[in-house]
């Protein structure tokens, strides 16, 4: 990668990756970074800057979901393959969270508000991420 950092987000396969997000040194980011199988090349930068965000799709139809911004955010960015577009946030903020699925289908689950959550919703690309679960575990 051109932009050594770490707490960061990917999605893709291994011919047609995509990182984003994370710290470059103690700064956060919004960097975007493509990967051919070969290369790294400078993708569209994220509109919000975070870390440990939550990621889903492809190299062009990408999604980035919460991170750790200040405070955590909710925020859910689709990417192109070209630039990020903002959409509606998540329900629950949240950073260190899973994700998987496709920007048409994707899934957020778990991560850290103040505590861990169990909190999973769903996105389908037309409407908002839509919350399935909603329970709250401490530990």
């Amino acid at each position: 990668m051109a932009t050594a950092r770490r707490r960061l987000a990917g999605t893709g396969t291994q011919t047609a990756g995509l990182a984003f997000g994370g710290e470059a040194s103690a700064a956060v980011t919004a960097v975007t970074e493509e990967y051919d199988g070969s290369a790294w090349t400078a993708g569209g930068n994220m509109n919000t800057a975070r870390r440990y965000p939550g990621s889903a799709g492809t190299q062009t139809a990408g999604l980035a979901f919460g991170g750790g911004t200040t405070p955590v955010t909710g925020a859910t960015e689709q990417y192109d393959g070209t630039s990020w577009t903002n959409t509606t946030s998540m329900a629950t903020a949240r950073q260190a969270l899973g994700g998987c699925g496709t920007q048409t289908s994707g899934l957020a689950f778990g991560g850290q508000t103040t505590v861990n959550t169990a909190v999973t919703e769903e996105f389908t690309g037309a409407s908002a991420p839509t919350p399935t679960a909603s329970i709250l575990t401490t530990s």
